[in-house]
């Protein structure tokens, strides 16, 4: 076991530096311009949600017609159900979401600038 460690040592080393960078530029980012992290990362969770349900919806109705060809097919009946089951998830969890981000948006704008004020107040320049 601890061959293995030693043979991946710089595969670990690698992973520690890329995640301390990573903290850095996050950081960075989000002192210079915590609107546009933020956004992006709003963005990006609602894109990801978005190909989820069409995802789950493609496969779904794939499944179904499988199943509505060959009846005795029970594998790909109990796939079409896990995916609608899937597909009303994601929706229900990004109307949620969506409620979340309409009612308390003046609060995600105050927490903005508050992070700009925080990261101004321990600048380093």
């Amino acid at each position: 076991m601890i061959e293995g460690i030693s043979k991946a040592k710089y595969v670990i080393m690698g992973s520690v530096l890329l995640a301390f960078l990573s903290a850095f530029l996050f950081s960075f980012f989000l002192e210079n311009c915590a609107g546009i992290v933020i956004t992006i990362t709003m963005i990006g969770f609602y894109a990801g949600l978005i190909y989820l349900i069409l995802t789950t919806n493609s496969k779904h109705k794939e499944y179904k017609a499988k199943f509505e060809a060959d009846s005795s097919d029970t594998m790909s009946e109990r796939l079409a159900k896990f995916f609608k089951i899937c597909y009303w998830i994601c929706v229900v969890v990004i109307s949620i979401a969506s409620c979340f981000l309409l009612c308390l948006f003046s609060r995600i704008l105050l927490a903005i600038k508050i992070i700009k004020v925080i990261f101004s107040k321990f600048s380093y320049s």
